[in-house]
């Protein structure tokens, strides 16, 4: 959920996907927001993503649901974060 210049001497790493949400919902939108998210998460060293999954079901009613499944580094648990994103008009 990281906008430009929000890390500090990383003003390229960031996600966008606020700025998605003034997008059209379809499935290059997804695959673009799989990418960004995959990208910003790489640098993230308190945990190992395991997989990332963006649904397109709910495309039709302006909805993407974004599953991040990781392992934090002490432990061997895996995670789960659920992302609703959804435009409101």
């Amino acid at each position: 959920m990281t906008n430009r210049f929000e890390k500090f001497y990383k003003p390229t790493v960031f996600s966008g996907v606020l700025d998605s949400l003034f997008e059209n919902f379809d499935p290059v939108l997804v695959t673009m927001l799989k990418d960004r998210i995959t990208e910003v998460l790489q640098n993230e060293p308190r945990a190992i993503i395991n997989s990332i999954d963006v649904s397109e079901t709910q495309l039709d009613s302006n909805q993407i649901v974004i599953t991040i499944n990781f392992t934090p580094i002490n432990s061997k648990r895996i995670e789960s974060v659920d992302l609703f994103l959804q435009r409101i008009r």
